[in-house]
């Protein structure tokens, strides 16, 4: 699996549970916890030629943080 794969989906094992019932100031520490780890999934994606599923999977990952209790706070 590469690398950044392995980074997305540690932010979905490790960060998600968190975030189901969170309030909003712990969600707002978190998205910028996760917000740090991105650019290098994203590096490391772009060099093994992958940049463009990566930033489905960005997409993907920022779409269901806004669908957490938090998240729909912030709509």
């Amino acid at each position: 699996m590469e690398t950044w794969k392995v980074l997305i989906d540690a932010i979905h094992e490790f960060y998600f549970p968190k975030l189901k019932e969170t309030s909003l100031e712990e969600f707002l520490e978190t998205m910028w916890k996760i917000t740090t780890i991105l650019p290098t999934a994203f590096s490391l994606a772009k060099e093994s030629g992958e940049g463009r599923e990566c930033r489905k999977e960005i997409g993907n990952l920022f779409a269901q943080l806004l669908e957490t209790n938090a998240g729909k706070k912030l709509l």
